[in-house]
């Protein structure tokens, strides 16, 4: 995955609270400093992107992240078939390199898409590990005022066993709704496959996309693997 960097000119002994990270539930290691962010940006029908919104961090740490998303490029969302502008979820982790006197400032897993704040597992459907089965399954949804997924249409499935384990447990799932447009739809595909066999998971994106995806996420859509194996029984502990 593909990150970006940038060298911030401030002493370590600056409290990392100035930066932006302590007040919001940062990660502390001997060496390095993490965070999240989220809010939400505008993209441009060139891809250009201007971030609206930006929560999870402030001070000079925000401006460097802020500085570094309105470096990249979107693809932006398409309407019959042309580039419109819209407005996007964003999310996304920093981390804060030591590097003599400066941090390096790393942004990673930088999405724009809502946040999922509980996902519950997907199953294996058993009788499909037992008959060594892989599939996918492709859905699309509408998230409630919640952030739970609802109205789902299953728009393909290889077989019913994969249909049930998803459509079961998306009713589970919660998101971050902020800075999403109302009645705005989401596509997720579900790969299942095992440690000796891999699923065909190559996603159609569909002709016209609701919303913007940055260069460097290969998938225009959410891909969620579930892997599955078996084990002899008395062997298994937790």
């Amino acid at each position: 995955m593909r990150t970006r960097a940038m060298r911030m000119r401030t002493g370590l002994a600056w409290m990392l609270a100035a930066l932006g990270l302590c007040a919001h539930g940062a990660v502390a290691s001997a060496d390095e400093r993490r965070g999240h962010f989220h809010g939400t940006v505008q993209v441009a029908e060139d891809g250009a992107l201007r971030v609206e919104r930006l929560d999870g961090v402030s001070g000079a740490l925000a401006q460097a992240v802020r500085s570094q998303l309105e470096a990249r490029r979107a693809l932006p969302a398409t309407r019959e078939g042309r580039p419109v502008a819209s407005v996007a979820p964003l999310t996304g982790s920093v981390r804060l390199v030591p590097e003599g006197e400066q941090y390096m400032v790393v942004l990673e897993h930088v999405a724009l898409n809502p946040a999922p704040v509980q996902r519950a597992p997907i199953s294996y459907p058993p009788d499909a590990l037992r008959e060594n089965r892989t599939g996918t399954v492709q859905v699309e949804f509408a998230l409630s005022a919640d952030g739970t997924p609802v109205d789902v249409v299953v728009l393909e499935s290889s077989h019913r066993y994969f249909t049930q384990a998803v459509t079961r447990t998306l009713g589970k799932w919660r998101y971050a709704t902020v800075g999403l447009e109302p009645g705005r739809r989401f596509r997720m595909g579900v790969a299942f496959g095992t440690e000796s066999r891999r699923p065909d998971a190559d996603f159609a994106c569909p002709a016209d996309t609701a919303h913007a995806r940055f260069e460097d996420k290969a998938p225009c859509i959410d891909v969620v693997t579930v892997t599955g194996s078996r084990v002899q029984r008395g062997t298994a502990v937790f």
